[in-house]
């Protein structure tokens, strides 16, 4: 006979109530069907009041030879500091956009009083590593050079991507960006070698 592998897990009761409503996916390595229902799942939540908030789309320069990344820009009404929460969302770099942590932007910027930059980086099996990460340094570097004191990378996911993203920033304070940083966003990207091109590793 055959044995029962089903699994069980003791979710606290706070998480539990959402874990109903994540999308399944039987296939994970099913890119499409994991983005269509990951889109479905967004569809169905409500619009968030963006009341105190303004909210502006806008494409930046990626790196030399790439296409331009989209990002979007949560500025509050009322700002309590000169800073900026950077948000990459989740999706294990093949999935997710820039709905996927929207609700939550617009609540941190309303809440925090700071500014929320997402970028809607690339994704794989079509842009392969280091591809999406370069974006997201791109929109990174792009934050820091905006007229704030500090930018913090969160996700809510929290996602597989900002580790590697603060590791690439962490040696060169992209926080405090350089002259030549301010001038084009793209001309310094640490993730690859200056030598070779090639992916930065440990």
């Amino acid at each position: 006979m055959g044995q029962d592998m089903t699994m069980t897990y003791a979710y606290d009761p706070e998480l539990a109530v959402v874990i109903p409503h994540l999308p399944w996916v039987d296939d994970p390595r099913d890119v499409a069907a994991t983005r269509t229902s990951l889109s479905a799942m967004l569809a169905e939540m409500p619009p968030p009041d963006t009341t105190g908030v303004q909210i502006e789309d806008r494409r930046i320069s990626g790196r030399g030879g790439d296409p331009d990344v989209p990002i979007r820009i949560y500025r509050p009404q009322r700002a309590s500091a000169p800073a900026a929460v950077y948000d990459v969302h989740g999706g294990g770099f093949i999935a997710g956009d820039l709905e996927f942590d929207h609700t939550l932007n617009v609540t941190l910027t309303r809440e925090l009083g700071v500014v929320v930059v997402s970028v809607d980086y690339r994704l794989a099996p079509e842009t392969p590593f280091p591809g999406p990460l370069e974006d997201l340094y791109a929109g990174l570097v792009w934050t820091a050079s905006t007229p704030t004191s500090s930018a913090s990378t969160r996700s809510a996911s929290p996602s597989t991507a900002s580790a590697p993203v603060a590791d690439c920033a962490r040696p060169w304070r992209c926080s405090r960006a350089t002259a030549a940083d301010r001038k084009s966003p793209s001309s310094s990207y640490p993730c690859r070698s200056s030598t070779t091109g090639s992916p930065r590793r440990a």
